[in-house]
């Protein structure tokens, strides 16, 4: 059994399909847990001078502390940092998760510095109004070429 567990996944982002890696880990592991009991018996000889039961005490808030960053760092990890997508919002509210990922293109579109990176241009879908064959307009998405620059056409 490992104490350090790689749970690093490689995937694509589902709005620009930028390959992206990020880190599954949702909660507290076997390696958070034994380093959350070393530092409360650590703290508990430091304070108490002697072993106490104040240490099961010290030992749940420094696992909370951990939880709580570990939580965080795979909810910040779940936005593309390329254009901003957020899967986790979007399934709460579209509008919202449209909304972050408008300014985020805003942004990147005002920054020299993103010509300059590895992937300057993004591979975004477009919405576009065609018509089918019985000659309704039918709303079809359709992926941008990666030539084209970085504004985001709706």
């Amino acid at each position: 059994m490992d104490l350090i567990k790689k749970s690093n996944k490689k995937f694509f982002c589902a709005f620009c399909k930028s390959p992206r890696t990020m880190n599954m880990q949702k909660h507290v592991q076997l390696f958070e847990i034994s380093i959350s009991l070393a530092g409360s018996v650590l703290l508990m000889l430091v304070f108490f001078q002697g072993f106490d039961s104040k240490v099961l005490i010290l030992f749940g808030i420094l696992l909370s502390i951990f939880e709580f960053f570990v939580q965080l760092k795979y909810r910040l990890g779940m936005a593309c940092s390329q254009c901003g997508f957020d899967p986790l919002l979007y399934m709460k509210s579209k509008d919202k998760a449209c909304a972050l990922v408008k300014t985020h293109l805003e942004s990147r579109k005002n920054n020299p510095a993103v010509y300059m990176s590895s992937r300057p241009a993004l591979n975004l879908p477009v919405i576009t109004n065609r018509k089918d064959n019985l000659g309704r307009n039918k709303r079809v998405v359709v992926r941008s070429h990666f030539a084209k620059n970085l504004d985001l056409k709706m």
